[in-house]
């Protein structure tokens, strides 16, 4: 968000269809969407909370990042998967 919509460059919900809706219509999966019977992937976030990218703090084995250590803002605060809830104010759920 902070390089395409905080300047301006995107709508955010340009920037939504982009990176949901589309790919899933690209790739002939279902997703991208909130229709009832549809998968419950959801990804809830912020888009004024700032934070600084900590690359050692990932949940991956991979730690490269080009964000390393920019202060961003916009922030995901909540993703569910299947509708149980994954992630929730930066803790994975196991």
């Amino acid at each position: 968000l902070t390089e395409l919509s905080h300047t301006g460059e995107f709508t955010l919900p340009e920037i939504i269809e982009r990176m949901s809706t589309k790919p899933a219509q690209i790739l002939q999966i279902p997703g991208g969407s909130l229709a009832i019977g549809a998968a419950a992937d959801i990804t809830v976030f912020d888009p004024d909370q700032e934070w600084t990218v900590e690359t050692d703090k990932f949940y991956t084995r991979g730690k490269a990042s080009p964000f390393a250590a920019k202060r961003l803002k916009g922030r995901a605060v909540m993703t569910m998967v299947a509708g149980e809830i994954v992630m929730k104010d930066g803790q994975v759920r196991a």
